[in-house]
């Protein structure tokens, strides 16, 4: 059998130990697709409207909802996998200290970085999460000299390898 998986990058890592773990190896033939959160809602809603194999897609809380709305004889909502955790990555062997201890110091911080790495903070969910931040911060077009937009988390991150000795 083959299973068709739709997923916002957020998701990856738990989905990948999901499908190698013992009780889903040898079940079915799994295909996971990973993009940004827009993306994947997009690919979502062609396959439906095609009538597509769509047998999993994993998206926010309020994604799943507008799907189930759009497509109620088709779609379920079954529960949701928790909340992700907001990460700071910074390249291996970095020796500055960054303070993110409070809103005041993390603000600071992000003045001071000589680039931004970030998802993009419209189509991406970690993207608009981390919008929410500068906001909050009084930093949303302002304050960040350089800011670097990727379409997820993932190629954000990724590209953190431009930047060796930078």
């Amino acid at each position: 059998m083959q299973v068709h998986l739709y997923s916002a990058g957020a998701a990856r890592v738990w989905i990948e130990q999901c499908l190698s773990a013992s009780a889903w190896v040898g079940l079915a033939n799994y295909t996971a697709r990973y993009a940004a959160l827009q993306s994947t809602l997009n690919q979502v809603h062609q396959c439906l409207s095609q009538g597509l194999p769509c047998h999993l897609a994993v998206l926010t809380p309020e994604t799943a909802h507008e799907l189930q709305q759009a497509w109620p004889d088709r779609v379920e909502r079954v529960g949701s996998l928790g909340r992700a955790v907001t990460g700071w990555v910074v390249l291996a062997g970095d020796q500055q200290v960054y303070d993110i201890s409070t809103p005041e110091a993390l603000g600071q911080t992000l003045r001071e970085l000589d680039v931004l790495l970030v998802p993009d903070l419209q189509t991406s969910s970690g993207g608009r999460h981390l919008d929410r931040v500068l906001r909050q911060l009084h930093l949303k077009n302002s304050g960040i000299q350089t800011m670097q937009s990727f379409p997820g988390g993932a190629q954000a991150v990724a590209a953190l390898k431009d930047h060796v000795g930078s």
